[in-house]
């Protein structure tokens, strides 16, 4: 093999080299854009969760303070778990009322959360 052979051969090796060298930076750039596009998204993401978390909060406040004194008296004894006593309606209604009144606040609740 004479010196033009081996020159072409190296410069050959060259090439090769360098277009493998590109083609890791065209899928490391394609990488990156792809990361920047889930982070945008992701970051979109975050931000809707956020607008949504103080909606239901709000939601849930003004839930609260439109509950009447009897549901609001369930709620806290019942879903807040304030009270240890399982039988503490037995002094404010009767067993077949305080389980209407308990459905109907847990359908409310349902709807309110889906």
């Amino acid at each position: 093999m004479g010196n033009k052979e081996k020159f072409a051969a190296i410069l050959k090796y060259f090439n090769l080299i360098k277009n493998t060298k590109n083609l890791k930076t065209q899928k490391n750039i394609q990488i990156v854009s792809e990361c920047q596009k889930i982070l945008g998204n992701t970051d979109k993401l975050l931000k809707l969760r956020k607008m949504l978390l103080a909606s239901h909060s709000l939601l849930m406040k003004t839930f609260l303070a439109s509950l009447p004194s009897e549901y609001r008296l369930i709620y806290d004894n019942d879903i807040l778990q304030q009270v240890p006593n399982r039988k503490w309606y037995l002094h404010f209604f009767s067993k077949s009322t305080y389980y209407r009144k308990l459905n109907e606040l847990l359908s409310i609740i349902w709807f309110l959360m889906f």
